[in-house]
């Protein structure tokens, strides 16, 4: 999947800067996920681990899109920048 593929809600763009999330880390998480899942209403979560902790994007799919609507990260610990 090519990042041009890729769009983020300003929420989206907003978490990722307020939890050190880069591009490049949710376009791997949505290139080779290690667990996919459909939920309810087209959306979607993936996520992929990151040394001791998992990192979750949730997203869905528009017309060949992929929509991330808000990314965070799952367990470990990670630096609060607020």
């Amino acid at each position: 999947m090519n990042s041009e593929n890729i769009r983020f809600t300003l929420h989206a763009r907003i978490r990722m800067s307020e939890r050190n999330i880069s591009h490049q880390q949710v376009s791997e998480v949505l290139r080779e996920p290690d667990e996919l899942v459909q939920e309810e209403n087209a959306i979607w979560l993936a996520s992929k681990f990151f040394a001791d902790r998992k990192l979750v994007a949730i997203f869905r799919k528009l017309n060949g899109i992929k929509l991330v609507v808000t990314v965070y990260w799952f367990g470990g610990i990670y630096e609060d920048n607020s």
